[in-house]
């Protein structure tokens, strides 16, 4: 190859990456002038004004509500029977409620009154 079919080849690269950058622009463009409930592949549907929307909670969350509920010390089986009793279809497992309590111990938000040790579960209390 020579010196102008190297600047003709450089040329058609720019040309043609300037093409894919205006294609990617257009695209953004029509997702910005899209209503709010197409966005991310989501459907409209209608939704009756006195229905409910129901919204995910996270672990952390029911965890914690579950803790404020009980009094006195309590492990993470008194906690695991609150939450099944509260939210019968939960997934939490006993291990997500062990993490979960370690972590709010550790944020200071309950007290452990004894640590864990292998099958003897930690106890905690509320502050």
């Amino acid at each position: 190859m020579n010196v102008t079919e190297l600047e003709q080849y450089k040329s058609d690269l720019i040309a043609e990456h300037n093409a894919e950058i205006a294609a990617i622009d257009r695209l953004i463009a029509r997702e910005r002038n899209k209503p709010p409930e197409s966005l991310n592949g989501a459907t409209a549907t209608a939704v009756h004004p006195t229905e409910r929307v129901r919204h995910r909670r996270s672990a952390a969350s029911i965890v914690k509500e579950a803790t404020m509920h009980l009094s006195g010390n309590f492990t993470r089986k008194h906690v695991s029977d609150s939450i099944a009793a509260r939210y019968p279809n939960s997934p939490l497992d006993s291990r997500t409620v062990a993490v979960e309590l370690w972590k709010l111990g550790r944020e200071g938000e309950i007290e452990t009154v004894e640590e864990g040790r292998g099958r003897i579960p930690a106890t905690y209390k509320s502050k």
